[in-house]
């Protein structure tokens, strides 16, 4: 799981988070050993009024780049 926070009212866009998570997802998927088990992480952004959105970001196929996210 990984989490960000908006720190400055113009800074209202979630896009480095999943970004960061797509890259983490790539990285783990070309690590791990088992690929029986899917490896999913889970972004939350929390803009600055304080609304939390909630992400999870997997690859389907591990052989190919795309990489899909659903907001939760």
């Amino acid at each position: 799981m990984i989490m960000d926070t908006a720190s400055h009212p113009d800074e209202d866009d979630p896009c480095m988070t999943l970004l960061e998570a797509a890259c983490l997802v790539r990285l783990a998927n070309a690590l791990r050993i088992d690929e029986s088990i899917p490896f999913i992480v889970t972004a939350i952004y929390i803009d600055y009024q304080l609304s939390a959105s909630r992400y999870l970001v997997f690859q389907p196929d591990i052989s190919k780049r795309e990489v899909r996210i659903y907001i939760v």
